[in-house]
């Protein structure tokens, strides 16, 4: 999409870009403002931000918010990617599912959902995107990459002759080699 208003883009697979999935001019990310009274493509329509990701397959539980035009319903759709754009910024490889929130006289709304993800792949970054009544699309949110949980295992902290030691593996010299 290249020009114009009410282009709206709902329910896509969008990802493996070299570019953005969703780039409305300027080139690259357009970062959201507070009111998004802007004129341009799709009117520069704000995305909504992620703030929390509970990935517990085969369900995902998104928490975040949108400040945009004031009492006014949106519609958030949300996908899983198995890696993030270069950008840092998101695609859309799996679409998740969508709700519908309003944003309050100051343009806010906060949102938690929770979507089924039977038969997704494993995902690396989660991504939105919003739509409003007068069909205009934003760009993809930034992404969002829930932190692994720590698997380390529990074992004594050891010294002196007590520390094992691990012999290298792979390509290079060895010990007395030069």
């Amino acid at each position: 999409v290249s020009a114009g208003t009410g282009n709206a883009i709902l329910g896509n697979s969008i990802f493996g870009n070299g570019d953005l999935g969703i780039d409305w001019f300027p080139v690259g990310p357009t970062l959201n403002d507070t009111g998004d009274g802007d004129d341009g493509f799709n009117e520069l329509q704000n995305y909504p931000v992620i703030s929390a990701v509970v990935n517990s397959f085969p369900s995902v539980t998104l928490t975040g918010s949108i400040q945009s035009k004031p009492s006014t319903v949106f519609r958030l759709e949300f996908f899983g990617n198995a890696v993030a754009n270069r950008s840092g910024f998101g695609e859309g490889e799996f679409f998740l599912g969508s709700i519908d929130v309003t944003t309050d006289p100051s343009g806010d709304a906060s949102y938690s959902v929770t979507l089924s993800t039977p038969g997704t792949p494993a995902t690396g970054a989660f991504t939105a995107t919003a739509t409003y009544p007068a069909r205009n699309t934003s760009e993809f949110s930034p992404a969002f990459r829930p932190k692994l949980p720590n698997h380390s295992p529990r074992m004594p902290v050891l010294s002196g002759d007590s520390v094992p030691i691990r012999e290298r593996v792979g390509p290079g010299p060895r010990r007395g080699q030069c």
